[in-house]
C-alpha cells in the first residue's frame, strides 16, 4: 500500500529541545505530499 501522506518525500528534522517554534514553522512551509518527521535533541 502506498503512503497517502508522504507520497512525494519524507523529511527528517532534528531540533533542539528548547526550540518550540521551528517544528511548527516547518510544517507550514512544506508543500502537499511531503511529511516532516521530527526528533528533539536533549543537549542543552
Amino acid at each position: 500500500m502506498a503512503d497517502a501522506l508522504g507520497h512525494r518525500a519524507k523529511w527528517g528534522l532534528i531540533i533542539p529541545s528548547k526550540n518550540t517554534v521551528c517544528e511548527t514553522e516547518m510544517h507550514r512551509l512544506v508543500p502537499p505530499g511531503i511529511t516532516i518527521n521530527t526528533a528533539r535533541s536533549a543537549r542543552s
